[in-house]
């Protein structure tokens, strides 16, 4: 697992691409709706559990979280697919969730338990 607290004392870290650039962004939303059903979440039981905040690819970083708001404007409800590379909904889901998020700058122990998932959105 990457120590995520790295990263904020990192003075090499650059935003993601997609997240300086809003048309890449848009594009790589398209992408994830055509290729992994990237969307609302469904009613159904099994769908409400694979929300995308708590998915192990979404990232909330306080960096990541700059990136958004700097180049994306409102970063309210959203974090960065690391995996499919686009700001996404917290309450979106897609098929490739996998559980065990999300990337935050917080310490394992301050977590706590969220219903569906193995940690808070913050």
């Amino acid at each position: 697992m990457v120590d995520v607290m790295d990263l904020e004392e990192d003075d090499d870290f650059e935003c993601p691409d997609p997240l300086r650039d809003p048309d890449l962004n848009a594009d790589n939303r398209a992408m994830a709706v055509d290729n992994y059903s990237y969307g609302p979440s469904v009613d159904s039981w099994e769908k409400k559990k694979e929300k995308c905040g708590i998915c192990e690819y979404f990232n909330i970083t306080q960096n990541i979280m700059r990136c958004i708001e700097d180049g994306l404007g409102d970063s309210k409800g959203k974090g960065f697919c690391s995996k499919l590379d686009f700001a996404c909904n917290e309450e979106n889901t897609c098929d490739a969730f996998e559980g065990g998020g999300p990337i935050t700058d917080y310490e394992e122990d301050d977590m706590e338990p969220m219903p569906g998932g193995s940690r808070d959105i913050m």
